[in-house]
């Protein structure tokens, strides 16, 4: 049920969304003669759009979320590499060559250059179906697999949840598949903006893990005054963004985590 109600409500407020529709309803009260409830939708979103194009306003909501953990000093032994999923689109077929990858798939590289610093380590690659039917056989653990075989990692070294469907469920499953003990040393690699919701999970599940944050969208000395390179990126961060303060914000207020920013 949280799956279901998580997905409905970030679909209906990813600002990618809601700004449009925002505009179009109030141009529909404005022709249907709500004229000052159909300009004040208007201007305000068209002020929203304005600054999620035109202004530093992405990066300036990914930031606190990117610059939460750095990438640490790893020294061996590593016992092993947890990588969330999120890198790949089962939604599409795959070609010849193998997955689709998505804006998210920094992390799958960071994980091959970690299995290759680390040969000894696992890999537990997490993430089953994201679409709302349980029907669904596919899985992104699989195409991940096969995208990390690809890249020269002995498939004998990964295990696959192929349960899991949100960040919750990562770490409930990989708890139950890992088993951690105290010596361990389990490296957590998803993108930067996620890993404060991934850390608070697995702080949940008493796992003790290691932030590996990958994926950034924001430069090392942060992007105070960055703008967008195009409009499309303007709304892709900014959705991001949004995705993950209200997944915080969700996450906190079900008791799934114990702070707002873990």
């Amino acid at each position: 049920m949280f799956f279901v109600a998580a997905k409905l409500l970030d679909f209906l407020l990813t600002p990618s969304n809601v700004v449009p529709l925002m505009m179009i309803i109030g141009a529909l009260l404005t022709l249907l003669k709500r004229r000052s409830l159909g300009r004040a939708l208007l201007c305000i979103g068209l002020c929203l759009a304005a600054a999620i194009v035109w202004s530093p306003l992405a990066f300036w909501l990914l930031m606190p979320l990117e610059n939460r953990y750095p990438v640490p000093q790893v020294l061996s032994p590593v016992t092993g590499i947890i990588l969330l999923g999120g890198g790949v689109d089962i939604a599409v077929q795959p070609r010849e060559s193998g997955p689709i990858l998505t804006h998210a798939a920094g992390r799958l590289l960071t994980t091959v250059a970690l299995a290759h610093r680390f040969p000894e380590a696992k890999i537990l690659i997490s993430g089953g179906s994201p679409e709302l039917n349980r029907e669904d056989d596919r899985s992104e653990a699989a195409s991940t697999k096969a995208f990390l075989a690809q890249m020269g990692i002995d498939p004998d070294r990964m295990l696959t949840d192929s349960i899991s469907r949100d960040t919750y469920e990562n770490a409930r499953e990989a708890a139950r598949l890992l088993r951690p003990q105290p010596a361990d040393q389990w490296l957590l690699v998803t993108s930067a903006a996620h890993m404060p919701r991934a850390v608070g999970a697995f702080d949940a599940m008493r796992f003790p893990v290691v932030p590996y944050p990958a994926d950034y969208k924001t430069g090392p000395e942060g992007s105070i005054s960055r703008l967008p390179d195009t409009a499309a990126q303007g709304w892709l961060y900014c959705d991001i963004a949004s995705h993950e303060w209200l997944g915080l914000m969700a996450y906190r207020l079900s008791g799934r985590i114990s702070a707002f920013l873990p």
